[in-house]
């Protein structure tokens, strides 16, 4: 395939996923009890649509993508810095010293976290976190190549401040995640370890369908919350499947998922939670099939276009080695939580999508002028 053909697949591809997006959107808007609410709440997730199209379709150095790259370390940086204001929100036990230093952060940010709650949740500061962060570990050998050893130490310390805060969120949907970007990670750099990894994948995951026969287990292994165990969780996704069923087109309206099942479909356990504890169950409940169709039209593009860039440049195999594992991260972990959606930065998710696209389109050129 030419390149100028290639180019207009490509751009087909994308304004026809951020389309079915926003159009899903749009529709989630309308159906809502409370539309001014749903579109102030859909309101990063359009920009994610804007950032997403403009990072893939840009031309020149509109988008400078080693600029980008850059732009998303610091802020995961910032994230672990300011996050910890919300590592006292979850119930689970922390050392008397460390909620203490936490409990003051808090007190020194009292007006943001009352403005931005969600935001400041240790589950969406885990989310965000798992996102950003191999952008931080592949700045490393990028730094290197470079010849900045001021840009490789920053590297290492932004990698290892955000696995810390990550790890201090306690979310154990977050760590899995992790695990996987660890293991993708480690796939590319050594590809013989591919067959052990995958037979100790399969291993896993044998091991996983036997214990969800036992609750305890799995409340231990993926419930932060001993109000919202296994079995909970569990009930929380077969009426979620409902509620899609019976609403395919719309969605239950963008944001209003607690309201409508608390209304008409309640839990046989527990409390009604504010999503549904899985991201594609979110999507389709928020924006309907359209955009799930959307999301999942642009997650393959954004795949395929990094692979691409894995035969490019060095630091185009290092971004594009980055996008994989982040995205690897980002959706074993929305098989248990949607922290990533719906919240304040829940444009993070489309700026590497683009990102993505965007490297495999310049995986030859990205290190002129480096």
């Amino acid at each position: 395939m030419s390149h100028r053909s290639d180019s207009g697949l490509v751009r087909r591809l994308v304004f026809t996923a951020a389309t079915s997006v926003a159009l899903g959107t749009a529709l989630g808007i309308l159906a809502s009890s409370r539309p001014g609410e749903s579109a102030l709440g859909a309101t990063p997730l359009l920009l994610g649509q804007v950032l997403f199209v403009s990072l893939s379709l840009s031309r020149g150095r509109v988008w400078d993508t080693r600029g980008l790259w850059w732009t998303l370390v610091a802020c995961g940086l910032t994230i672990s810095i300011l996050g910890l204001a919300g590592m006292v929100a979850k119930p689970t036990t922390l050392s008397p010293v460390l909620s203490a230093v936490f409990s003051h952060i808090r007190g020194i940010l009292p007006f943001a976290i009352e403005r931005f709650p969600d935001t400041f949740h240790p589950n969406v500061i885990a989310a965000t976190l798992l996102i950003l962060s191999p952008y931080a570990w592949f700045a490393v050998p990028a730094s290197r190549r470079l010849g900045s050893m001021t840009l490789c130490m920053a590297s290492w310390v932004t990698s290892a401040a955000m696995v810390t805060v990550l790890a201090l969120t306690q979310s154990r949907g977050a760590l899995l995640g992790l695990g996987c970007a660890l293991i993708v990670m480690a796939s590319m750099e050594r590809p013989r370890l591919l067959i052990p990894i995958f037979v100790a994948l399969a291993l896993a995951t044998s091991t996983a369908l036997v214990a969800m026969r036992k609750e305890p287990l799995m409340d231990a292994l993926f419930a932060s919350d001993p109000t919202q165990g296994w079995a909970w969780r569990m009930d929380m996704w077969r009426v979620a499947l409902r509620m899609a069923g019976d609403m395919p087109l719309s969605g239950v309206g963008f944001g209003r998922f607690k309201a409508v099942q608390t209304a008409l479909y309640p839990l046989p356990l527990g409390e009604a939670a504010n999503h549904a504890h899985n991201l594609l169950l979110q999507i389709v409940l928020d924006t309907g099939f359209l955009g799930l169709l959307g999301t999942c039209l642009a997650l393959a593009l954004a795949c395929s276009r990094a692979a691409r860039a894995l035969r490019g440049s060095l630091l185009a195999r290092c971004l594009s080695r980055a996008c994989l594992c982040s995205i690897a991260a980002l959706f074993v972990h929305g098989v248990l939580d949607a922290a990533s959606w719906g919240h304040k930065g829940a444009w993070v998710m489309w700026a590497v999508f683009g990102l993505a696209v965007a490297v495999g389109r310049d995986r030859d050129v990205l290190d002129v002028g480096s």
